[in-house]
């Protein structure tokens, strides 16, 4: 079986979502099989958010990257709703000032990062619209000083790992839904 995966990325309340929402229902529609991976970091154990570490940013990483092995090996489709790319962003917006370069585990976490990138076909970044309010829902922090760092910080860190997302915003969604479904049947047909 052919496959592709497509990672989704930004920050909160961005319309990851709502991409894809209506990219699942295009899968649907045309019958290829398809699922769907979130972060899975609200069922961290560890401190998260503002309070973000290396250990908790390892362990989200480490569960992200099962959860798309296992996922890849049944779909002909995987969406990825915050790639690996997101775990350095969120991480980094809060302990840039924590952790020095040769920290052990922030190597650790910097080499998984940028190994696993290119295990994705199709990277997509949202951007920030600030006419439409953070969701107050799914454990997200409302503060949109916050939000807006971490928007800035996915920017610099898909120039750290070398990575040039499509843009996502509000006005092109229909476009680039077709524009992944013309990527998919090249991958996959």
């Amino acid at each position: 079986m052919k496959k592709i995966k497509i990672g989704i990325s930004g920050s909160h309340s961005t319309g990851k979502s709502t991409f894809i929402k209506r990219l699942e229902e295009s899968l649907e529609k045309r019958s290829i099989s398809f699922k769907s991976v979130s972060s899975i970091a609200v069922n961290c154990p560890l401190p998260i958010l503002h309070d973000h570490t290396v250990e908790s940013t390892l362990w989200i990483a480490s569960r992200n990257i099962a959860d798309e092995i296992e996922t890849e090996n049944k779909y002909e489709v995987v969406i990825v709703d915050r790639p690996i790319l997101d775990c350095w962003a969120y991480f980094y917006t809060v302990c840039k000032d924590r952790y020095s370069d040769d920290c052990p585990k922030l190597k650790t976490l910097k080499s998984m990062i940028s190994n696993w990138l290119p295990t994705y076909d199709l990277i997509y970044q949202t951007v920030i619209d600030t006419n439409i309010p953070i969701e107050d829902s799914k454990g997200r922090d409302l503060d949109d000083d916050y939000r807006n760092r971490i928007g800035n910080e996915m920017v610099l860190t898909s120039k750290l790992f070398n990575v040039t997302p499509r843009s996502l915003s509000s006005n092109n969604t229909d476009e680039e839904i077709e524009v992944t479904l013309k990527k998919i049947y090249e991958k996959i047909m």
